[in-house]
């Protein structure tokens, strides 16, 4: 798995960038999500400021933010995989999700 990638370039341009994405393919209507929202944060993350998903998580209706500790970027890899995963899995027991 050491070639697998979490996003994509133009996902990141379209989102860092929203001025230039002319056709707002990365605009959110956030009072349109009335779904549970899991926002998940990296503490020491350098390519995501850590204040953005919290102010992320701020804007849709029924969010949860989560700020994995000591984490960088890649809160899918080592050595962070299972701190983030047990968030997800604690998230969606709480939430009932597959109940």
């Amino acid at each position: 798995m050491d070639d697998a990638v979490v996003e994509s370039g133009r996902a990141y341009c379209e989102t860092s960038f929203p001025y230039l994405d002319r056709r707002h393919a990365a605009t959110v209507e956030f009072d349109a999500i009335t779904a549970p929202v899991l926002v998940i944060g990296a503490e020491q993350g350098r390519t995501v400021n850590r204040r953005i998903p919290r102010a992320t998580a701020r804007r849709y209706r029924d969010a949860h933010h989560v700020e994995i500790p000591g984490a960088d970027h890649a809160l899918f890899d080592e050595p962070f995989l299972d701190l983030t995963m047990t968030a997800i899995d604690g998230w969606m027991a709480k939430r009932a999700v597959f109940a």
